[in-house]
């Protein structure tokens, strides 16, 4: 009855939009479930954490957290803190402390711990993702009638050139320690992943889909979807087609005959992330797989 009640409805706000001349979409706001985000194909034995693909990008901005992360104003590139709470730095940068949060939790439900964040802050520098970090030590301070749990990182060099390590620290997702041992190897792949971010991966069809859902509690915006599918498409032009009939939110692709078609449609918007070019619904609140918020995915008309 319920879903017959939205049909109708959304019926009767296309029907004024056909009459009242209107090109923006509406209906995306009203009747989706959840948001679908077109890509490239991609491997069938997809490693999440490891692959450079953008459906591998979008996956972990989804799911994962570090200690910082990436923000973006305009056309600036900062960090704020992820599940850090507050940090510490030397005077020269070659030393940063910072407070792990006391409500961080994987999607296992688990409390993230300072194991936890030793375990991933080590695997990131042994794969060399760090390679400025010398040190990584974990210490509780007792605070009252409670404890703090404080992360503390020494680089190898000083001066201008630690001053933005923070950014590089957001590259660095805190995985649980004991999914860590158990997956092994298959660590990445398929559901084999447990992060602290909104969404958790459902399922993954391999080759063509993977399957988010969020994941419940935290600070998600109310408006936030319910779960986000990341489709492959073979073609092109059929990801075009999806965007603007509205079963597609958004479609990465570098195909220059269709972001031709694209960006000439007044329903799409465009934006360029590195190689890729991300079509995307007018109105929808998406960004570059780097900075994407997943706890903000919405609709917003004028």
């Amino acid at each position: 009855m319920r879903n017959q009640l939205l049909t109708s409805f959304c019926i009767r706000i296309f029907t004024g939009i056909l009459v009242f001349g209107t090109i923006f979409p509406v209906c995306e706001a009203y009747c989706a479930d959840g948001v679908t985000i077109g890509v490239s194909p991609f491997d069938t034995d997809l490693n999440v954490l490891e692959s450079s693909h953008v459906a591998a990008a979008l996956a972990r901005q989804a799911t994962l957290s570090g200690l910082t992360k990436v923000t973006v104003q305009g056309l600036k590139e900062s960090f704020s803190l992820g599940l850090a709470r507050n940090l510490r730095v030397a005077s020269d940068y070659s030393k940063w402390s910072f407070l792990l949060r006391s409500d961080a939790f994987f999607q296992s439900g688990e409390k993230v711990s300072l194991p936890d964040v030793e375990y991933s802050l080590k695997r990131c520098r042994d794969k060399g993702r760090l390679p400025l970090v010398a040190s990584i030590a974990m210490r509780q301070v007792g605070v009252g009638d409670g404890v703090e749990l404080w992360i503390d990182i020494g680089l190898t060099h000083a001066g201008d050139g630690a001053r933005d390590f923070p950014k590089s620290l957001s590259a660095c997702p805190i995985l649980e320690r004991e999914a860590g041992a158990l997956f092994g190897r298959d660590l990445g792949k398929g559901t084999n992943i447990i992060g602290s971010g909104a969404f958790k991966i459902k399922h993954v069809r391999h080759g063509r889909e993977i399957e988010l859902v969020r994941v419940l509690g935290g600070d998600l915006d109310r408006d936030s979807p319910p779960s986000v599918t990341i489709r492959s498409f073979v073609d092109p032009q059929q990801a075009l087609t999806a965007l603007r009939v509205g079963t597609l939110d958004a479609f990465f692709t570098d195909d220059q005959k269709v972001l031709a078609l694209g960006q000439k449609d007044d329903t799409l918007t465009s934006l360029l992330c590195g190689e890729l070019t991300l079509l995307k619904r007018r109105g929808f609140t998406m960004g570059c797989p780097a900075v994407v918020d997943f706890n903000n995915l919405k609709y917003l008309y004028s």
